[in-house]
């Protein structure tokens, strides 16, 4: 079945395969969307950073934030990308495993997900 409470939706989108052995972020094609609608939670953060810090300790201009997700069950992989469909925000997957329930009733994917924002200086 699926996890019993969802606070998102979000869209997977993958890179494309490499036929060439390259590795999949080094090709410059568009992302194949997976799926869409997947029902999901975004649980508190497991750690931040703040990178860039400037001169004078300045704070830092990029902010970098570890989540972890559950989602119901989907074909979630460590190279995909999350997008939240209602803030469009993406979150680079980092690692993904489907977590089966022996009853079937609570059958879930659960993963490690990184939110960035700003620009790395």
């Amino acid at each position: 079945m699926t996890i019993p409470l969802a606070t998102h939706a979000i869209t997977i989108k993958r890179p494309p395969a490499s036929d060439d052995g390259k590795d999949p972020y080094d090709v410059k094609a568009p992302m194949t969307t997976v799926d869409t609608g997947v029902r999901a939670v975004f649980s508190a953060p497991g750690g931040g950073a703040s990178l860039g810090a400037g001169e004078h300790g300045d704070t830092g201009s990029q902010e970098a934030v570890q989540w972890q997700l559950l989602a119901d069950p989907c074909d979630l992989r460590h190279t995909d990308t999350v997008y939240d469909e209602a803030t469009g925000q993406p979150y680079a997957v980092a690692w993904a495993k489907a977590r089966p329930d022996p009853d079937g009733d609570l059958d879930h994917v659960v993963a490690g997900v990184n939110e960035v924002r700003g620009a790395a200086t």
